[in-house]
């Protein structure tokens, strides 16, 4: 296991504080052990190479004779407090470690686990961001050296439930809740729920003290990165599945009397129901913004277990193609027999309602909200035009008609009606990408039908901090320059302030400024901003990692986003952003720890910017604590939990048909990248004429290079 440890390493130079200037928490690791001389070294290991600045390792060995004394020598100079005594098990192993321990955060792990690498920074910084009492995260599974998966709690954040860890065959067992290691909690909470765990418990002294710290009124904060890596073998006492039952009923009785519950009847555990099967349906499949956002959250289920398909219902076409394409989408959905249908962007396909109504007619059906589209009678982005008539009813008066997706005038107002029809239905759930997203939905819809936060992540396999000086140079780009990503350039969008922001940075008098943009831009800007270049479209994501890696800052002068998911892959790889704190930006950076927020002018940012460029500390700091937060919040595990727990909540699946059990197997064909064919690949003649009338001519003659080029890679006719 310390191999797979050290390949999973990713050091970083942990800032000298927390985001708020407090020092990092002194977190304390009580490691009761007795004949390991097979693995403590590992666990040792685990803890010294956390690179973490105030740690407190106690380990309370019950005099082992297996030769465990001569590794602890070894150490000694390395870890706070070796105890070597008898002692009367494991429960009397760890309370005496507990009553020596002064960290703010505590925790047990055994001998023969590790903790995973970065975990205690992962966890400083989660009890930090969410005052939580409790933080649970990954526990990674070995056998033999080999990765199994991880398990994840299914828990929401908040209290602690505790008459679900009561109930045996219900709950504990059914995988919802923990394996020990992955959770830590505070000194505080410990000792408000009798400083110890019982030492006449052989097996369940954990599942015990979990249900006093719930007692309590225990707060859980959940986080997708690792926190722990647990071995399964035949030695470990847990390897009787049988044994702990028996002492855990009448624990679990008696305080369930106390409460006024009914005792456990049930003897053994009920099958687990089968995976889901999730149809995933958006209009051009995982290309673009709200396209990849779709293609992470399919990935994302799919790693979790659950059988997944796609489909993609094509760019804008005449009535009877769209007719045929989604007849054809949704009878091959009815041979599927999903359980769900998640739903991303359509309106590409068709301006209206349709396709909405069609699936909603048949399934349960989430829609995950990447702009306002469903809030609306066809446009996407009624509040970044300063229209509220969506509020009251769209019709035919619609001051922007000619706003994409368009529409006949007259139908407006019955997709808006369809619209509402389909928000107040029972069987559908509205899925925001950020607070303010989820307030505009919540300000349309009735009460009993509001919107529920889905977190959002990408792939930390390829968004995740690295060398910047390599990715310079790779794309050719000055190895001593200050770099800017401007990740939204859109010369045709009121909203982006491409051309103000280029204006701003020209004129900001810093010194050794270069500022590159993701995709193509007429010569006419680049003559007129020579800081700027463009990398072009780049479709790989390993390759937009690169970009983000290469920058020193990201900045955004764009005044409407819904999230803004370029500033979220900015902070994976450790990249500070500066954006405006407008829209559903504050989601995407959170001020003062990824990156700062400021009022919508570009002055603001150029003040920001200016305090950056002369404070390398305070970047590599920013970064650092951008880093952990996303890789606690903003990972494909984080956003699988909130995808769960929001169906869970939300009670839009028949009582017990999702599993409580979360766990990301190692699979080969989880690790494969998913893709799904779009129906109709050829954009239609409304949507390019669109396009043609909105770009400069530039843009658009190089977006149908493009076009044509891809179309002519794939052996597709023109």
């Amino acid at each position: 296991m310390l191999k797979a440890f050290r390949k999973n390493q990713h050091p970083v130079a942990i800032p000298s504080t927390l985001p708020d200037g407090s020092a990092w928490p002194r977190i304390s690791i009580v490691t009761p052990s007795y004949n390991n001389a097979k693995y403590i070294e590992e666990t040792i290991i685990s803890v010294l190479e956390q690179g973490y600045p105030d740690v407190e390792h106690i380990i309370v060995d019950g005099a082992s004779k297996d030769g465990t004394a001569a590794i602890l020598d070894r150490y000694r100079g390395h870890v706070a407090r070796i105890i070597q005594e008898p002692d009367t098990g494991q429960s009397n192993a760890i309370n005496k470690g507990m009553r020596l321990a002064t960290g703010e955060i505590v925790t047990w792990l055994n001998s023969d686990d590790l903790l995973a690498p970065g975990a205690l920074a992962a966890v400083a910084m989660a009890f930090h961001m969410s005052g939580a009492d409790m933080v649970a995260g990954g526990c990674q599974l070995y056998r033999n050296g080999g990765y199994l998966g991880t398990h994840l709690t299914s828990c929401a954040d908040g209290t602690l439930p505790a008459e679900e860890i009561s109930d045996l065959y219900g709950g504990w067992q059914t995988g919802k809740f923990f394996y020990q290691p992955e959770v830590m909690f505070t000194r505080d909470l410990w000792q408000r729920a009798g400083g110890q765990v019982r030492e006449d418990l052989h097996y369940c002294m954990d599942v015990e003290m979990w249900l006093r710290f719930a007692s309590c009124g225990a707060r859980l904060h959940v986080i997708g990165a690792p926190v722990a890596m647990f071995r399964l073998h035949e030695e470990q006492k847990t390897n009787n599945p049988d044994a702990s039952p028996d002492e855990y009923i009448p624990v679990a009785n008696a305080w369930r009397t106390t409460h006024g519950l009914p005792p456990i009847t049930r003897t053994t555990l009920p099958p687990p129901p089968p995976p889901l099967k999730v149809a995933f349906v958006n209009d051009i499949g995982f290309q673009y913004g709200a396209g990849i956002a779709h293609q992470r959250l399919f990935t994302a289920v799919s790693s979790a277990g659950h059988t997944v398909r796609g489909w993609a219902t094509g760019f804008q076409s005449p009535r009877d193609v769209f007719e045929a394409t989604a007849a054809r989408i949704i009878s091959e959905i009815e041979a599927f027999e999903p359980d769900v249908v998640v739903c991303g962007n359509l309106h590409c396909t068709i301006a209206d309602s349709d396709m909405l109504v069609r699936l909603t007619d048949r399934w349960p059906t989430c829609f995950c909200l990447h702009d306002l589209w469903l809030l609306t009678g066809h446009c996407p982005h009624p509040g970044f035009l300063d229209c509220v008539r969506h509020l009251a009813g769209c019709d035919h008066t619609c001051p922007s008609p000619d706003t994409y997706p368009t529409i006949a005038a007259g139908d407006i107002r019955k997709a808006w009606d369809a619209k509402r029809e389909v928000m107040a239905r029972d069987t559908f759930l509205a899925l925001a990408n950020s607070n303010w997203t989820r307030a505009q939905h919540d300000g349309c819809t009735t009460p009993g039908h509001e919107a529920r936060l889905l977190r959002l992540g990408c792939d930390e396999s390829i968004f995740h901090p690295g060398d910047r000086l390599e990715a310079r140079r790779q794309l050719g780009l000055d190895m001593d320059a200050f770099v800017v990503l401007m990740p939204m350039v859109d010369f045709s969008s009121p909203f982006k302030g491409s051309v103000e922001g280029l204006e701003a940075l020209s004129g900001a008098g810093l010194e050794n400024l270069q500022v590159i943009c993701f995709g193509v831009v007429e010569q006419e800007m680049i003559a007129r901003f020579p800081i700027l270049t463009a990398l072009g479209y780049l479709h790989d994501p390993e390759a937009v990692a690169t970009a983000y890696r290469a920058a020193d800052v990201v900045v955004s002068f764009s005044h409407a986003e819904t999230f803004g998911q370029t500033l979220m892959e900015a902070a994976c790889c450790g990249i500070p952003s500066l954006a405006y704190r407008c829209t559903g930006l504050p989601d995407a950076v959170v001020d003062g720890v990824s990156g700062f927020l400021v009022d919508e002018t570009p002055d603001a940012l150029i003040t920001r910017l200016h305090q950056l460029h002369a404070d390398a500390n305070l970047r590599a700091s920013l970064g650092t604590w951008a880093a952990l937060y996303a890789r606690n919040s903003r990972c494909l595990q984080a956003e699988y939990h909130s995808f769960h727990t929001n169906l869970e909540e939300a009670g839009l699946l028949a009582p017990g048909r999702l599993g409580k059990n979360i766990f990301f197997a190692h699979t080969e064909a989880h690790e494969a990248e998913p893709s799904i064919p779009v129906s109709d690949p050829r954009p239609g003649s409304a949507f390019k004429n669109w396009l043609r009338r909105e770009l400069p001519t530039p843009v658009w003659m190089a977006l149908r290079r493009v076009y044509r080029g891809t179309k002519s890679r794939l052996g597709m006719h023109p």
